[in-house]
């Protein structure tokens, strides 16, 4: 399930070859992919978490998975945006 909520995110933020994209506001989203306080497929071991480095943006403040934990997310908020930053070497779901 998270799988194809994952690919369905990856396909609206349409990442360059690099893995990179624009920042998507998590309220433009389609209502499958709407989240308050977390985003199960964002988090780690997910299919976006395997393949891309992944920042997010919370009321206040923000993490990037390649330089920090998933778990610093916890305390800052409401989930703003999300922005596929990089892709991973290894690790990658097909």
């Amino acid at each position: 399930m998270e799988d194809k909520r994952g690919k369905e995110f990856e396909r609206i933020a349409n990442p360059d070859k690099n893995g990179v994209s624009s920042n998507i506001q998590v309220t433009c989203l389609p209502d499958n992919l709407k989240v308050t306080n977390g985003c199960n497929y964002t988090r780690k071991g997910s299919y976006l978490d395997d393949k891309y480095f992944i920042e997010k943006n919370y009321e206040k403040g923000s993490i990037n998975t390649k330089t920090d934990s998933q778990m610093t997310g916890v305390g800052k908020g409401k989930l703003k945006s999300i922005k596929l930053v990089g892709l991973k070497k290894e690790g990658k779901k097909e």
